[in-house]
Protein backbone atom coordinates (compact mmCIF):
# COMPACT_ATOMS: atom_id res chain seq x y z
CA UNK A 1 0.00 0.00 0.00
CA UNK A 2 2.68 2.65 1.07
CA UNK A 3 4.05 1.73 -2.53
CA UNK A 4 0.98 3.11 -4.32
CA UNK A 5 -0.22 6.26 -1.79
CA UNK A 6 3.77 7.11 -0.70
CA UNK A 7 4.44 9.45 -3.66
CA UNK A 8 1.64 11.29 -5.05
CA UNK A 9 2.93 12.08 -8.09
CA UNK A 10 3.28 8.13 -8.89
CA UNK A 11 -0.29 7.80 -7.13
CA UNK A 12 -1.62 10.50 -9.82
CA UNK A 13 0.51 8.90 -12.60
CA UNK A 14 -0.57 5.70 -12.42
CA UNK A 15 -4.55 7.45 -12.38
CA UNK A 16 -4.44 9.56 -15.09
CA UNK A 17 -2.50 7.65 -17.60
CA UNK A 18 -4.62 4.71 -17.52
CA UNK A 19 -8.00 7.56 -18.09
CA UNK A 20 -5.87 9.68 -20.84
CA UNK A 21 -5.57 6.52 -22.75
CA UNK A 22 -9.66 5.32 -22.04
CA UNK A 23 -10.41 9.22 -23.14
CA UNK A 24 -7.96 8.89 -26.31
CA UNK A 25 -9.62 5.60 -27.47
CA UNK A 26 -13.03 6.97 -26.94
CA UNK A 27 -12.27 9.23 -29.61
CA UNK A 28 -12.33 6.49 -32.19
CA UNK A 29 -15.03 4.57 -30.08
CA UNK A 30 -12.60 1.80 -28.20
CA UNK A 31 -13.16 3.36 -25.20
CA UNK A 32 -14.41 -0.15 -23.43
CA UNK A 33 -12.10 -1.93 -25.14
CA UNK A 34 -8.87 -0.18 -23.49
CA UNK A 35 -10.48 0.49 -20.26
CA UNK A 36 -10.96 -3.93 -20.28
CA UNK A 37 -7.39 -4.48 -21.55
CA UNK A 38 -6.09 -2.14 -18.93
CA UNK A 39 -8.34 -3.18 -16.61
CA UNK A 40 -7.28 -7.21 -17.15
CA UNK A 41 -3.48 -6.66 -17.58
CA UNK A 42 -2.75 -4.39 -14.84
CA UNK A 43 -4.74 -5.82 -12.11
CA UNK A 44 -3.89 -9.72 -12.81
CA UNK A 45 0.03 -8.83 -13.37
CA UNK A 46 -0.53 -6.56 -10.37
CA UNK A 47 -1.85 -8.84 -8.10
CA UNK A 48 -0.22 -11.25 -9.33
CA UNK A 49 3.46 -10.43 -8.46
CA UNK A 50 2.67 -8.51 -5.27
CA UNK A 51 2.19 -12.06 -4.23
CA UNK A 52 4.90 -13.75 -5.38
CA UNK A 53 7.37 -10.48 -3.97
CA UNK A 54 5.86 -12.02 -0.41
CA UNK A 55 6.45 -15.25 -1.17
CA UNK A 56 10.66 -14.10 -2.09
CA UNK A 57 10.51 -12.02 0.65
CA UNK A 58 9.86 -15.03 3.28
CA UNK A 59 6.46 -13.10 4.29
CA UNK A 60 4.11 -16.33 2.65
CA UNK A 61 5.53 -18.54 4.21
CA UNK A 62 4.82 -16.86 7.44
CA UNK A 63 1.30 -15.70 6.42
CA UNK A 64 0.33 -19.65 5.88
CA UNK A 65 1.79 -20.80 9.21
CA UNK A 66 -0.26 -17.98 11.30
CA UNK A 67 -2.78 -18.84 13.17
CA UNK A 68 -5.45 -17.09 11.20
CA UNK A 69 -7.62 -19.19 8.28
CA UNK A 70 -5.64 -19.06 5.13
CA UNK A 71 -9.14 -18.58 3.10
CA UNK A 72 -9.38 -15.07 4.90
CA UNK A 73 -5.89 -14.17 4.35
CA UNK A 74 -6.09 -14.23 1.23
CA UNK A 75 -9.37 -13.03 0.81
CA UNK A 76 -8.36 -10.27 2.62
CA UNK A 77 -5.19 -9.70 -0.04
CA UNK A 78 -7.62 -9.98 -2.98
CA UNK A 79 -10.03 -7.38 -1.08
CA UNK A 80 -6.81 -5.05 -0.41
CA UNK A 81 -6.05 -4.98 -4.25
CA UNK A 82 -9.87 -4.90 -5.31
CA UNK A 83 -10.26 -1.20 -3.33
CA UNK A 84 -6.45 -0.17 -4.38
CA UNK A 85 -7.39 -1.01 -8.65
CA UNK A 86 -10.64 0.55 -7.83
CA UNK A 87 -9.44 3.95 -6.20
CA UNK A 88 -6.75 3.43 -9.45
CA UNK A 89 -9.02 2.98 -11.65
CA UNK A 90 -12.12 5.34 -11.40
CA UNK A 91 -11.46 8.25 -13.31
CA UNK A 92 -10.57 5.42 -16.14
CA UNK A 93 -14.15 3.98 -15.54
CA UNK A 94 -15.97 7.41 -15.58
CA UNK A 95 -14.07 8.37 -18.62
CA UNK A 96 -15.80 5.17 -19.87
CA UNK A 97 -18.62 5.89 -19.07
CA UNK A 98 -18.81 9.21 -20.74
CA UNK A 99 -18.25 7.01 -24.07
CA UNK A 100 -20.30 4.05 -23.29
CA UNK A 101 -22.91 4.91 -20.60
CA UNK A 102 -22.81 4.73 -16.90
CA UNK A 103 -24.15 1.35 -17.19
CA UNK A 104 -20.31 0.07 -18.04
CA UNK A 105 -19.24 1.08 -14.29
CA UNK A 106 -20.70 -1.93 -12.43
CA UNK A 107 -19.35 -4.46 -15.34
CA UNK A 108 -16.21 -3.02 -15.20
CA UNK A 109 -16.21 -3.16 -11.50
CA UNK A 110 -17.14 -6.71 -11.66
CA UNK A 111 -14.22 -7.31 -14.66
CA UNK A 112 -11.35 -5.82 -12.09
CA UNK A 113 -12.78 -7.85 -9.28
CA UNK A 114 -12.68 -11.02 -11.82
CA UNK A 115 -8.99 -10.10 -12.62
CA UNK A 116 -7.75 -9.61 -8.81
CA UNK A 117 -9.05 -12.94 -8.21
CA UNK A 118 -7.31 -14.21 -11.32
CA UNK A 119 -4.05 -12.56 -10.32
CA UNK A 120 -4.25 -13.97 -6.57
CA UNK A 121 -4.62 -17.46 -8.09
CA UNK A 122 -1.94 -16.85 -10.48
CA UNK A 123 0.37 -15.13 -7.20
CA UNK A 124 -0.56 -18.60 -5.31
CA UNK A 125 0.44 -20.96 -8.54
CA UNK A 126 3.59 -19.46 -9.44
CA UNK A 127 6.95 -19.71 -7.51
CA UNK A 128 9.15 -17.03 -9.27
CA UNK A 129 8.83 -13.87 -11.14
CA UNK A 130 9.40 -15.34 -14.29
CA UNK A 131 6.39 -18.49 -13.76
CA UNK A 132 4.41 -15.54 -12.27
CA UNK A 133 4.71 -13.30 -15.76
CA UNK A 134 3.82 -16.83 -18.02
CA UNK A 135 0.58 -17.69 -15.84
CA UNK A 136 0.05 -13.94 -15.81
CA UNK A 137 0.04 -14.29 -19.61
CA UNK A 138 -2.14 -17.65 -19.99
CA UNK A 139 -5.10 -16.07 -17.81
CA UNK A 140 -5.08 -12.78 -19.17
CA UNK A 141 -5.33 -13.53 -22.94
CA UNK A 142 -8.13 -15.99 -22.66
CA UNK A 143 -9.91 -13.36 -20.17
CA UNK A 144 -9.61 -10.68 -22.80
CA UNK A 145 -10.35 -12.35 -25.84
CA UNK A 146 -13.48 -14.20 -24.53
CA UNK A 147 -14.36 -10.79 -22.93
CA UNK A 148 -13.81 -8.63 -25.98
CA UNK A 149 -15.00 -10.49 -29.27
CA UNK A 150 -18.31 -12.08 -30.19
CA UNK A 151 -18.29 -15.11 -29.11
CA UNK A 152 -20.77 -18.04 -27.30
CA UNK A 153 -19.67 -17.50 -24.00
CA UNK A 154 -19.11 -13.79 -24.02
CA UNK A 155 -22.27 -13.23 -22.07
CA UNK A 156 -20.41 -15.02 -19.10
CA UNK A 157 -17.92 -12.74 -18.73
CA UNK A 158 -18.08 -9.15 -17.38
CA UNK A 159 -15.89 -8.10 -20.17
CA UNK A 160 -18.30 -8.38 -22.76
CA UNK A 161 -20.34 -6.02 -21.16
CA UNK A 162 -17.77 -3.32 -20.69
CA UNK A 163 -17.16 -3.70 -24.37
CA UNK A 164 -20.87 -3.88 -25.85
CA UNK A 165 -19.90 -7.28 -27.19
CA UNK A 166 -23.16 -8.77 -24.99
CA UNK A 167 -26.25 -7.51 -25.04
CA UNK A 168 -27.76 -6.68 -21.36
CA UNK A 169 -30.51 -8.85 -20.90
CA UNK A 170 -31.47 -11.42 -18.18
CA UNK A 171 -27.88 -12.92 -18.95
CA UNK A 172 -26.06 -9.39 -17.17
CA UNK A 173 -26.79 -11.62 -13.54
CA UNK A 174 -24.38 -14.56 -15.16
CA UNK A 175 -20.91 -12.75 -14.40
CA UNK A 176 -21.75 -12.17 -10.89
CA UNK A 177 -22.41 -15.67 -10.78
CA UNK A 178 -18.73 -16.32 -12.68
CA UNK A 179 -16.97 -14.23 -10.46
CA UNK A 180 -18.39 -15.93 -6.92
CA UNK A 181 -17.00 -19.24 -8.44
CA UNK A 182 -13.84 -17.87 -9.30
CA UNK A 183 -13.70 -16.21 -5.33
CA UNK A 184 -14.82 -19.83 -4.14
CA UNK A 185 -12.02 -21.82 -6.67
CA UNK A 186 -9.49 -19.30 -4.79
CA UNK A 187 -10.88 -19.55 -1.23
CA UNK A 188 -10.62 -23.52 -1.77
CA UNK A 189 -6.91 -23.68 -3.13
CA UNK A 190 -5.69 -21.16 -0.60
CA UNK A 191 -7.16 -23.12 2.56
CA UNK A 192 -5.23 -26.47 1.18
CA UNK A 193 -1.74 -24.40 1.33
Amino acid sequence: MKEYTGHPLRLAGRMIVPAAAVLVAGLWGYSGLVLTVLLIFVVVAGTAINLVKLRLSGMFRRLVVSERPKNEIFSAYTANYVLLYTAQFLPAMLAGAFFEGALIIPFAELSLILAAISGTLVGLVARTLGSVHLFAILVTLPLVLLGITQNPVGALFPMGYVIGAAELTVTGIIPFVVVGIAYLGVVMYASRL
